[in-house]
């Protein structure tokens, strides 16, 4: 009875391992977002695209990038000729400016947006 219990728990372990170790063989990358991966503080030189990544290093650290075209929506009321307001909207593809904002942290990846 010893012997079977000390076998099932050392199988759970050896189980619980590979589950751990399996989960770190792949990444998806959401919609939106582009992931670049870091190896020991060394950035790898290629961008990791939207969709599943098969097979990944397990020691890259990811960083998510959201690459959504955002825009930035004006709207002004202006006189016309004949001096009656006339409301107007004006729609700008922004680019973003090169600061970041951490959305989710967590040991292994990170997520980061442009802010617009």
């Amino acid at each position: 009875m010893n012997k079977l219990r000390t076998s099932l728990i050392f199988l759970g372990v050896i189980v619980a391992v590979f589950l751990w170790f399996a989960s770190s063989l792949y990444q998806k990358v959401p919609a939106g977002y582009v992931a670049v991966a870091t190896l020991f503080g060394e950035v790898q030189k290629e961008p990791y695209e939207e969709g599943l990544h098969i097979p990944v290093n397990p020691f890259y650290e990811w960083y998510f990038y959201d690459v959504r075209q955002k825009s930035h929506l004006e709207e002004a009321n202006v006189p016309s000729q004949d001096q009656l307001q006339t409301k107007i909207q004006v729609s700008v593809p922004s680019k973003g400016r090169k600061t970041f904002s951490l959305k989710k942290p967590s040991k292994t990846c990170r997520y980061l947006s442009w802010k617009a």
